[in-house]
């Protein structure tokens, strides 16, 4: 689907996404994560540092815990808080990017990718229908 390195496309495209919906960042042992008790659906819906700061959780009740590893931020996603599922950062994903123009997302894809997966999706469903 590539025409160069998939690793340096794949990278490519996630930078077309500036900034992203979800953080998703992924949790080393140690770190400090936070769980809002007004908005979290659960123990599990946690904030990374970043994130909370730059959130409306941080005026409401939370909790800070100590991340055992693994686990993702769930800023962004809007199951696992009842409100203000994203951060001022995050946000601004769901808008368009930085510069607030509001898209399709397949539009920041290359035409090239888009015709080589359209291909590859067809491919695909031929085999999983025979």
């Amino acid at each position: 689907m590539f025409s160069g390195d998939p690793a340096e496309e794949m990278e490519k495209l996630s930078k077309l996404e500036d900034p992203p919906a979800q953080c998703c960042k992924l949790f080393k042992m140690g770190e400090p994560t936070y769980s809002c008790r007004d908005c979290g659906h659960d123990p599990t819906c946690v904030l990374c540092v970043d994130c909370f700061k730059n959130s409306e959780h941080r005026h409401h009740r939370y909790k800070i815990s100590t991340s055992c590893g693994g686990g993702y931020c769930d800023c962004g996603d809007v199951e696992a808080f009842s409100n203000y599922a994203h951060c001022s950062v995050h946000i601004l994903g769901t808008k368009g990017g930085k510069d607030g123009q509001q898209s399709h997302p397949l539009k920041k894809v290359p035409a090239s990718i888009q015709v080589r997966g359209g291909r590859g999706w067809l491919q695909m469903r031929r085999r999983c229908l025979l």
